[in-house]
């Protein structure tokens, strides 16, 4: 049962963290690209760390890269992601007490696909053949897949970004106020549930020659009865081809 709760209550904000940060292109027609562009211009981001590493997140929009993000022992997310055509296709595994459940997500354009295997448990849904079918424009849970800006708007829930090299930064990031401002599809509830942990949560970043983003790191605060967590995402291969096809009709569920 450790393991189900583990997969209901830590897998929603883990997965949100790791499709704010996939750049896998924009989600809809609204302004949040511009409101995160309007302080990144390379005047402002030479004298504002902050717009500097949000520039290099909004990097990330415009190519395909792959993508490997570890949470201490507890998941692993591999993939890629290919900002301009909207698509990204990812394998999360999830472990606990030996035991594993595995997800799969496809995102194509506005829509998202996902599949799981709840490790052997007969729970309905997660056979490991089925896929949920959701849009991204209107599923708030799934809100955050293929959208570039996600990351950068959480420069505006940021304090003391610092750069502490020249490709390194540090800072800290509230998921509260950005819960509140529904950034990055972050759910409110979940981060409230975790209280005043996630006021605060520390980051270092790096960026490349190219003014990319290409690694973050940060430590998840205890949830679902595991210790905290340390994450790392990494983005490698700019340009890789990104290939990913819609799952067979009889296969999907909405």
């Amino acid at each position: 049962m450790k393991n189900r709760r583990l997969a209901t209550a830590g897998l929603g904000l883990v997965t949100a963290l790791t499709l704010m940060v996939t750049g896998c292109g924009e989600k809809d027609g609204t302004d949040t690209g511009n409101q995160a562009g309007a302080g990144t211009t390379s005047q402002a981001a030479d004298k504002d760390p902050a717009a500097e590493l949000a520039a290099a997140a909004l990097e990330l929009g415009k190519t395909s890269m792959r993508t490997e993000m570890k949470m201490g022992t507890v998941m692993t997310v591999t993939g890629v992601a290919d900002g301009p055509s909207k698509t990204a296709e990812f394998t999360s595994t999830i472990t606990n007490e030996g035991r594993k459940v595995k997800v799969d997500l496809k995102v194509i354009g506005d829509d998202t696909y996902t599949r799981m295997d709840a490790g052997g448990e007969a729970v309905p849904g997660m056979d490991g053949k089925t896929w949920r079918h959701a849009s991204r424009s209107s599923d708030p849970n799934t809100a955050a897949a293929g959208d570039p800006t996600a990351y950068a708007r959480l420069m505006e829930t940021s304090a003391d970004v610092q750069k502490v090299g020249d490709n390194d930064f540090k800072g800290t990031i509230d998921f509260t106020k950005a819960a509140e401002k529904g950034l990055g599809g972050i759910d409110k509830k979940q981060v409230n549930a975790l209280g005043a942990q996630m006021k605060a949560v520390p980051f270092t970043a790096t960026v490349d020659g190219e003014g990319r983003l290409t690694r973050l790191t940060m430590t998840m605060p205890a949830m679902a009865g595991q210790p905290p967590q340390p994450m790392d995402v990494r983005y490698s291969d700019f340009g890789v081809k990104v290939d990913v096809q819609k799952p067979p009709a009889g296969q999907i569920q909405s």
